[in-house]
């Protein structure tokens, strides 16, 4: 058997498919933060990411629409698609320091993990009532040619 080759247009569409089909793409799934310094991998587990998500005061999970993924595009072989609403988790209380690793995404019914990172300029602390964390997701899926 030969081994399969995606074009940088595959990966695109594949990407615009997956995040992008009204009801079938990752409508209504959930973004998560998590609280551990987990070393991510492909065999990483959804229980693990569970007993890690974040309890701070005020933190819920927020919840991805299909409309706010834009257009995959390619650039080095890599398609790209990063979500359009800035995401945002305020602490609304304090009393108990509780440090954020990054992000990941869960399925609605809360089977399944889709995709996680760490924040490049993290940990953050949420401390105090207003603590803050906000910014944007990019999800990737990469051609090989």
């Amino acid at each position: 058997m030969s081994t399969q080759v995606w074009s940088d247009d595959g990966a695109k569409d594949s990407l615009n498919l997956y995040l992008r089909t009204g009801g079938q793409g990752l409508d209504t799934y959930k973004v998560c933060l998590y609280k551990q310094n987990l070393a991510l991998t492909k065999d990483t587990t959804l229980a693990q990411l569970l007993a890690a998500e974040a309890a701070f005061p005020g933190y819920s999970r927020l919840t991805l629409s299909y409309a706010n993924w834009p257009a995959a595009v390619a650039t080095a072989h890599v398609a790209q698609s990063t979500y359009s609403v800035q995401l945002s988790w305020t602490c609304t209380g304090g009393g108990t320091t509780e440090s954020e690793y990054g992000w990941w995404i869960m399925d609605p019914g809360a089977t399944k993990w889709i995709a996680a990172d760490k924040f490049p300029a993290g940990p953050y602390v949420m401390l105090s009532n207003g603590d803050n964390i906000s910014g944007s997701i990019t999800l990737t899926s990469q051609s090989h040619n």
